[in-house]
């Protein structure tokens, strides 16, 4: 495992994280977010390695749980129908549409 830890240039919500990374694939494994002068990570970030999927050069997980410590929850995230370099249209990332406040169409209808 590599483990990298950085602090942010800007104002962000966390002062440092750290990554943990698989040494075979540099998959994420691991990433837990710091407040100023903490000792303990406010939250952590784990993705399993038995549900992680490999595409195209790019190692996905598929289920993440996130456990928020400071709030004493934890979320499980599962995604399903990934895909690495689909067609989409261009129109998604014009001006106006980044700057709308409206919901994007799913699947570029």
């Amino acid at each position: 495992v590599h483990v990298i830890e950085a602090t942010p240039l800007r104002g962000y919500d966390y002062a440092r994280v750290r990554f943990a990374l698989a040494a075979s694939d540099l998959a994420i494994l691991e990433t837990a977010y710091w407040k100023r002068g903490a000792r303990e990570p406010y939250r952590v970030i784990r993705a399993e390695r038995a549900s992680m999927v490999a595409e195209k050069g790019h190692v996905l997980p598929t289920h993440i749980a996130v456990e928020s410590r400071d709030r004493g929850t934890t979320t499980e995230v599962w995604l399903r129908d990934l895909r690495i370099d689909p067609q989409i249209e261009a129109r998604l990332f014009s001006v106006k549409t980044l700057e709308s406040r409206h919901p994007l169409p799913v699947g570029g209808r």
